[in-house]
């Protein structure tokens, strides 16, 4: 049998609980910052009478930077870690009905990028552990933007803030932008044998897409007749060399040479007349 939580009283757009007043921030961002990411092909047939389509989609995991989120009435009371994912708005598949965003007159799907937030208890059904997860709705923009340079291996990183929809304490509501909040999941339903949680419903105003930075030499301007201008500022500033020899000293050396020409060609003439003397 379903009932609501007993000690949750809801009432004029608030929620009272432990002698607490929370309400629902209008204009505040939680800041959070993707640490894994996973592009997934989802191949589904609803129906057997229409064509299967093929869906893309990341998921990976996100940390809150600054805020935490305590899940009410579990042992998460400061929660930091995030299951995400991220899928591109198809404004045909909008959702409708108890799904529909309460806030669409302002928010419109596949123009902006929306957001739900919920918790979902590990239960003998679906094994998978407890997960805080939020989920992205990214106009075909955004979500080509990420894929263009998720698939060549240039993404660095994605960073995003969402104004959550979740609950926070009265208090909040003047805290200055510096300040850090602790958001609040309150149960919605309580089953014999499990508890549904809400689901909060958002939007992103803010996401930033990294690259690896790329390092290059700067581009320079030509120097003197084309040079380099390093090159030709050190052939400007480097001293003239200085000559080892003056051409004082050059003629003095010249002289010397010619000198000791005559004197060798006077030995050799002296020595060839006395051996012609000696008759040899």
């Amino acid at each position: 049998m379903a009932m609501e939580p007993a000690d949750i009283v809801r009432k004029d757009g608030k929620i009272f609980h432990e002698d607490q007043e929370y309400i629902r921030l209008p204009i505040r961002l939680m800041h959070c910052e993707v640490t894994e990411l996973t592009l997934v092909s989802i191949f589904s047939q609803h129906d057997l009478q229409e064509a299967p389509t093929l869906d893309r989609a990341f998921t990976g995991r996100a940390r809150l930077t600054e805020d935490t989120i305590c899940i009410v009435g579990t042992k998460y009371k400061r929660a930091t870690q995030l299951e995400i994912r991220i899928a591109r708005a198809v404004p045909e598949n909008a959702p409708k009905g108890d799904d529909a965003d309460p806030q669409s007159q302002y928010r419109v799907y596949g123009r902006d990028i929306l957001s739900s937030i919920g918790f979902e208890e590990s239960n003998w059904e679906v094994p998978s552990g407890d997960t805080l997860w939020p989920q992205l709705y990214a106009p075909a923009a955004v979500f080509d933007a990420i894929l263009t340079d998720y698939e060549p291996g240039r993404l660095d990183g994605v960073t995003f803030g969402v104004e959550p929809g979740l609950w926070a304490m009265s208090h909040h509501e003047y805290a200055p932008p510096s300040a850090s909040v602790r958001w609040y999941i309150f149960p919605e339903t309580v089953y014999s044998n499990s508890t549904r949680y809400e689901i909060a419903r958002g939007q992103v105003p803010h996401l930033s897409i990294r690259r690896p930075p790329t390092i290059e030499p700067p581009p320079s301007a030509p120097g003197i007749d084309g040079e380099e201008p390093v090159q030709a500022a050190e052939q400007q500033s480097a001293p003239a060399p200085v000559p080892l020899l003056t051409d004082n000293d050059r003629k003095a050396l010249a002289g010397i040479a010619g000198a000791l020409w005559v004197l060798a060609c006077a030995v050799v003439v002296y020595v060839g007349v006395s051996l012609w003397r000696k008759g040899y």
